[in-house]
């Protein structure tokens, strides 16, 4: 039974569900707009190939954040970092604009 309380692998599989997510909603915004891969990779001046990696989830890497802010501005999206103590109150997050 995996255990959450090993650093290595609850860091692991935080990497890969937040690799899920991203993969996910790239691939659903995209569609939403009737694109196809290489029309949202010339939209965001990247490889048609870096796209479908992410979308495909055979790559377990996290995105960059370069590569994340030129897919979100393609799909007219504004991309938020946010960052403070879990659990914590609004007052202590802070937000960093990608996009």
């Amino acid at each position: 039974m995996p255990r959450l309380h090993d650093p290595r692998y609850r860091r692991d599989h935080l990497r890969l569900q937040v690799r899920g997510l991203l993969a996910g909603t790239v691939k659903s915004l995209r569609l939403d707009r009737g694109l196809i891969q290489k029309q949202l990779a010339v939209r965001a001046g990247v490889p048609q190939s870096q796209i479908a990696r992410l979308e495909s989830l055979d790559d377990e890497r996290v995105p960059s954040l370069d590569f994340l802010a030129k897919l979100f501005a393609a799909l007219g999206q504004r991309a938020v970092l946010r960052i403070g103590p879990p659990g914590g109150r609004k007052s202590t997050l802070r937000e960093i604009a990608l996009v």
